[in-house]
């Protein structure tokens, strides 16, 4: 069985199985001790598609925990079911983890990338986030300077994009240049700030 991995930064997003039998447990541990044996050190885990987590995942899951802190690294999970979060309010592992919305560890990431670039433009505005199943598209509301020529502007958009894509693996990123807002907000947009 093979475990879905990519990248978000320096973070590793594992996507744990829908259904969590014998053999996927198996899996899933093999994963991530695999990922702490290549050098990761921040993995998130994502629940979107688990329905239950049954009692062996939950002590697999504590056991790596365990040694990834002794490698100085840290797990999180994301995407969780009432269902799954209360199976692990149950057994007391709610206060050892750290619990996240994916959208909002990939805004963060969307952010820092920015601030690597904030010379480039004059204000964010808003950041749309859209996942499909293999994808992550990312639209940002960029203002540029009025002052500059529309071929430097685009440099910029170029550069930014770059960047972004390079550090969000399996994203897509559209720079719209913006003077505001966008008039309509949508599900998955934040403003920048």
């Amino acid at each position: 069985m093979d475990i879905g991995i990519h990248a978000l930064g320096a973070t590793r997003v594992v996507m744990v199985p829908a259904n969590l039998d014998g053999v996927a447990v198996a899996a899933l541990e093999t994963a991530l001790r695999g990922l702490i044996a290549a050098g990761t050190r921040n993995i998130l885990c994502n629940f979107s598609q688990t329905a239950a987590v049954p009692q062996a995942a939950l002590d697999m899951l504590l056991a790596v925990l365990r040694d990834l802190h002794r490698a100085q690294g840290q797990m999180a999970f994301c995407l969780m079911r009432p269902e799954v979060r209360a199976a692990f309010d149950a057994v007391g592992l709610t206060g050892l983890y750290r619990y996240y919305d994916h959208d909002e560890a990939l805004r963060v990431e969307v952010l820092r990338e920015l601030s690597a670039h904030f010379d480039e433009y004059a204000d964010c505005h808003a950041v749309r986030l859209r996942r499909d199943a293999d994808k992550t598209s990312v639209q940002l509301f960029l203002e540029f300077d009025g002052e500059l020529k529309m071929s430097q502007v685009q440099r910029s958009i170029e550069r930014i994009k770059a960047g972004l894509e390079a550090k969000l693996a399996d994203s897509e990123v559209l720079i719209i240049p913006a003077t505001g807002a966008p008039v309509a907000a949508q599900g998955g947009e934040t403003a920048c700030g």
